[in-house]
């Protein structure tokens, strides 16, 4: 199999062109743009899934708007925005008072398969960073903590002679 590099680049735009949330004060420009680049400079952390997530999902990556799910099949990219709602009219084309311009969640899913690719492949984690993630929802025997987490992902086969991951495919 071929290497896919265009996974990662993908990957890494989707996740670096989300900015963080702001504070409810408004920042000045300059330390608008220092957090911005700070952020794009931040790892990417592909997270194992032990029970958090659809079975199916074998690592993902968690970003502020944007979720990336890796099953053996393929990749679920998974976005979300806000739509802003226009102020109430009255008459005359005024603003009606009381309005609240809070704005409408959005998420969309775009899923791409590996259609022809070799049905028995699966994502394999390489490179454990130190960074653990836990999530405390619900109750505590849904609880997941220290779930690992990886800089690089590669599919690799998982049967026949060439199940090394030498012949990957990230």
């Amino acid at each position: 199999m071929k290497t896919k590099s265009i996974v990662g680049s993908v990957v890494g735009l989707l996740l670096v062109s989300s900015a963080p949330a702001a504070p409810s004060a408004a920042p000045d420009t300059a330390t608008k743009t220092r957090v911005e680049a700070a952020f794009g400079q931040l790892p990417l952390l592909f997270i194992e899934n032990r029970g958090q997530l659809d079975p199916t999902v074998a690592y993902y990556v968690q970003g502020r708007s944007t979720s990336l799910y890796f099953t053996p099949g393929g990749l679920t990219f998974a976005l979300s925005g806000k739509q802003d709602r226009p102020a109430p009219r009255a008459k005359g084309g005024l603003v009606k008072t009381g309005w609240n311009p809070t704005s409408t969640p959005e998420r969309w899913a775009l899923k791409l398969d590996f259609l022809g690719a070799d049905p028995n492949v699966k994502p394999v984690a390489e490179a454990p960073q130190k960074a653990v993630i836990s999530y405390f929802q619900g109750p505590p025997s849904k609880w997941q903590a220290g779930l690992k987490t990886y800089a690089t992902l590669r599919y690799i086969p998982t049967s026949g002679p060439a199940s090394t991951s030498s012949t990957a495919v990230p």
